[in-house]
């Protein structure tokens, strides 16, 4: 059972790794690739910076710095 998703680029040097720490640990997680772009990270909606991580269990993300 996938307990978090990922967001993030395939071309972002940190969304990278933090999905290699996923991997290499083991972790299950779902995959999320944001359309850079299309302009999918400037839409309201959007929460954050990538990469950043929703814990499907709770609803609360985690990301590498606040949208301000």
């Amino acid at each position: 059972m996938k307990r978090c998703t990922l967001h993030d680029d395939c071309l972002s040097g940190p969304s990278n790794k933090v999905g290699l720490m996923f991997a290499l640990t083991g972790t299950p997680y779902a995959y999320h690739d944001v359309d850079m772009a299309g302009g999918e990270n400037k839409s309201p909606g959007f929460l954050a910076q990538i990469p950043y991580v929703t814990d499907d269990g709770d609803g609360r993300h985690y990301n590498q710095s606040p949208r301000s």
